[in-house]
């Protein structure tokens, strides 16, 4: 058992340090990889005003349209509920999830109340 939890100790933190040196490779070499890196840090320090000024910064291309999505949910925590409407629209727009829809019609009775 105490070598099973030292194994899994290991594991953890060899994919840590995987995680850790994609976020660098990321952060150097493509400007809006850095903002999306750097707004989803932010995100799970629930920072989430400072969230939305860095995906604000992103150039949102076809394949990242999940920015929308994250950038939506951080306007909502912030009670920019207009703003993730329009985010929520467009995430919509490429990837019908159900979440996306639930946390768009929360904002709209946010709005009504």
């Amino acid at each position: 058992l105490f070598k099973t939890i030292q194994l899994t100790i290991s594991v953890n933190k060899i994919i840590d340090k995987i995680e850790e040196v994609k976020s660098f490779y990321f952060l150097k070499h493509n400007k809006d990889n850095k903002y999306k890196v750097m707004a989803k840090q932010e995100m799970d320090k629930g920072n989430y005003k400072q969230a939305v000024k860095y995906f604000n910064k992103v150039k949102i291309y076809e394949n990242d349209y999940w920015v929308y999505g994250d950038r939506a949910i951080a306007k909502m925590k912030t009670g920019d509920y207009k703003g993730a409407i329009k985010d929520f629209d467009k995430v919509l727009q490429y990837e019908p999830k159900e979440i996306y829809e639930q946390k768009k019609q929360e904002c709209l009775q946010l709005l009504n109340t």
